[in-house]
């Protein structure tokens, strides 16, 4: 039943004018580019927030002791990072 009103749609999409199919196709783009943006924007606050949660952690291992170089080897942060976080760690809040 489902193909059926898709080839409805199908149908009455040919006997569309050229100015209904040029504006079909920039709406249909548009859907497509929001899509693609959102996608990104998405992706993109989820790395950010990994980078939030490692240097957290990273903060953490530094109030506890851990010596710059290990909180690099488990971290994975550069040392830059490190020595940032090492800096500012008693004004951070956890």
């Amino acid at each position: 039943m489902e193909c059926l009103s898709k080839s409805d749609g199908v149908l009455e999409q040919v006997r569309w004018s050229e100015k209904e199919l040029l504006a079909y196709d920039r709406v249909a783009m548009g859907v497509l580019d929001t899509l693609g943006a959102l996608s990104a924007a998405r992706k993109e606050g989820l790395e950010e927030g990994e980078k939030q949660g490692i240097a957290k952690m990273a903060l953490q291992m530094l109030k506890k002791g851990m010596s710059i170089e290990e909180v690099i080897e488990l971290s994975g942060l550069d040392p830059s990072e490190i020595a940032s976080l090492a800096q500012n760690k008693h004004t951070m809040k956890t």
